[in-house]
């Protein structure tokens, strides 16, 4: 079976994910979370930084008001469970699927 969902622009990368949310069922904080890593991988990934280091992570502790960075890992844990995190070489990746792509016009979804 599949579901074709048609974009008209994606105006930002939450705005993407919720739509994707009923995948995934993440939280409004889960979701402002990978929102927030994904746009700055993007815009750091020129500069061969890792949003995933101990720098990275004391960064999105900041953006995020989170006081202790212990949240940051266990927002990590939490999406490595579900799979929209995988760990390679000692850091992690996004999963394609969630990162927007601005020319986008529909989301086809397959499933059996």
């Amino acid at each position: 079976m599949r579901k074709v969902i048609r974009v008209n622009n994606v105006k930002s990368t939450l705005s993407y994910l919720q739509l994707l949310n009923g995948i995934f069922k993440l939280t409004d904080t889960d979701l402002k979370f990978l929102a927030y890593i994904i746009d700055l991988d993007e815009k750091l990934s020129e500069f061969d930084f890792d949003v995933f280091s101990a720098e990275g992570r004391k960064k999105i502790s900041e953006k995020m008001g989170w006081t202790n960075q212990n949240t940051c890992n266990q927002y990590i844990m939490k999406l490595k469970k579900k799979k929209i995190l995988k760990e390679v070489g000692g850091t992690y990746k996004i999963s394609p699927v969630l990162i927007p792509d601005k020319n986008q016009t529909e989301i086809l979804i397959k499933y059996a």
